[in-house]
């Protein structure tokens, strides 16, 4: 059985399973990073110029993406369906939060998050403008402020 996909972060892109089926979603030449993804597994990473996995993203079917649902275990046992309270109940108040906010680089309002610092990685939490369930899951390799 293999370890989750959050798990690998910090390791190169090959030791992770099926990582020839991701295809490169985006490439900064400058920098050499990059972002792969499986649409229809529900993830993507995106990875250093050593293609050190550095972030995983885990989406819900109604993301919005063309990304599917993703159907592997979620970091805390979460599931998608929990709301912003449930994870609170769960987790405890997030080390950082945010309501609807206008994003000028992607040129549109992003949902409400809430990240939390563990186990040295950032779990950033995106919840559907109602509060009602949890859209994507963010996992960083570096606490990001």
């Amino acid at each position: 059985m293999h370890k989750p996909p959050w798990q690998y972060i910090g390791e190169n892109i090959a030791a992770f399973p099926i990582h020839d089926l991701f295809y490169c979603d985006y490439f900064d030449e400058e920098s050499g990073d990059k972002s792969i993804g499986l649409p229809a597994a529900g993830i993507s990473m995106n990875l250093d110029k050593e293609n050190t996995i550095q972030s995983v993203f885990l989406y819900a079917e109604y993301a919005e993406t063309d990304y599917g649902r993703y159907g592997g275990t979620l970091p805390f046992d979460l599931r998608f369906e929990m709301s912003r309270n449930d994870v609170r109940t769960l987790l405890g108040e997030p080390d950082f939060s945010r309501g609807p906010c206008y994003n000028e680089f992607l040129k549109r309002t992003s949902n409400p998050l809430d990240r939390y610092y563990r186990d040295e990685k950032s779990y950033a939490f995106e919840y559907l403008p109602t509060l009602s369930s949890i859209n994507i899951i963010c996992i960083f390799r570096k606490i990001i402020d």
